[in-house]
Order: structure tokens, then sequence, then C-alpha cells
């Protein structure tokens, strides 16, 4: 028989000081390992800070480099917490009358009123952070130059390297206007099918890639 484990913790926003969306993460997973530990509660919360990527002049260029890459919150004075209850996100927050301490560089809970007047933590659906953390993953907030990244065209064969499909062949059929993504007709089984990805989940076709899918298909 098969036990299913069904995670009944929630998504909560967090408002934190300005510029210190990155200190305050690390300072959540220290509060909630001890807090989670002292209450006997097998969970653990997850920190979702989104971040983007841009490229910044240095002041004092060195190695011939007039850039870096870095990675800044992609909203400023927000991060996401994941956690079994509302109460256990409310003392993030210092509270002086309850004589809550509080996480450091923590500032409030995103909150709404109750019918009863009550203010609580207001839950944020999975699948909204669901989707920023595939955006993220993908790219999306990607905003450096992509110089030195494949630029596949049209009709080009190429290889896909992550994802569902890795390891198949396809065509290119068009890019997106960013050129941060893909459209593909993929090769699958003897049958062709379109779909689309980021830029970085494929590669320029080899003749040996071509040749080793011929030989599995072949095989199979």
């Amino acid at each position: 028989m098969t036990t299913t484990i069904t995670d009944t913790r929630r998504w909560y926003c967090l408002r934190t000081a300005t510029r210190q969306e990155k200190a305050a993460v690390e300072k959540l997973r220290e509060h909630f390992t001890e807090v989670l530990i002292e209450g006997g509660v097998t969970c653990e919360a997850e920190i979702y800070l989104p971040v983007e990527k841009r490229r910044s002049l240095l002041r004092r260029p060195k190695d011939g480099k007039e850039y870096e890459i870095v990675e800044r919150p992609l909203m400023p004075g927000y991060l996401f917490v994941k956690a079994p209850s509302a109460e256990a996100v409310k003392q993030c927050v210092r509270d002086v009358e309850a004589k809550i301490d509080g996480v450091e560089f923590i500032h409030a809970v995103l909150e709404y009123r109750r019918n009863d007047g009550r203010l609580i933590p207001y839950p944020i659906a999975s699948s909204l952070i669901e989707g920023l953390m595939k955006e993220q993953a993908d790219g999306d907030f990607d905003f450096t130059p992509i110089a030195k990244r494949y630029r596949p065209s049209k009709s080009d064969r190429v290889l896909i390297t992550r994802g569902p499909f890795s390891g198949f062949l396809a065509q290119v059929i068009a890019m997106s206007a960013d050129e941060r993504r893909v459209s593909v007709e993929v090769s699958i089984f003897g049958r062709t099918g379109p779909a689309e990805m980021p830029v970085g989940d494929i590669a320029p076709a080899t003749v040996d890639d071509v040749a080793e899918r011929s030989r599995v298909s072949s095989a199979a």
C-alpha cells in the first residue's frame, strides 16, 4: 500500500528592508530551522526570492572587462515563504505587544482583513509561484546580452539538450522577438510535432548527433 504525503504548506508574501532581500532569505532560513524543530514539525519551510540578471557597468574596469553580470531581486522589497501555518509566517515580523522578536530585515506580511475584522496573512496560489519559478528557470528574467549564446536560424538542424525532449533532433521554425525562445519541429519515433522552448535548451546538431539518432531509431 502506497502512502501519499499531502503538503499542507501555503505560500505567503513578506516585505523586506530595501536592498536586504538576500540577507533576509538567510535570516529566514535560520529562523524556520529553529521554529520547526522546536515545534516538532517535520516539514521544512521554503523561501523563494525571484531574481533577474542584468549587465552592470563597472566603475573601475579591469582585465579588459567593462561590465559584470549581477543578480537583483525581480520585485525589490518582497519575497515568498512556503510555511506550515499562517501563524508561523506572522512570527517572522517583530511584534512589540506580543514580545515577538521576529526576523531581521523582515518588515511585514502581506495581509487581508477577514469578515470579522481580523487581519491574517494572505496566502499566495502555488500556481503563481510555480509560474514565476518556471519563468526564471527558462531564462525569462535574464536580461543579459546573448552574444556568446547560440542563435539559431530558420531551418537549422538542432539537438535538444534539456527538458522532456532531451536527446531528440529538431528543426527550427521560428525565433521569438527577444531571441530567448525558439519554435521547432521535433522528430520523435518517426513522427514530427511542434514544440517551444528556451534557446538555451538546444544546440547545433552535429553529424555524429544525426548518425547516433538514426542508429537508435533503426535499433528500435
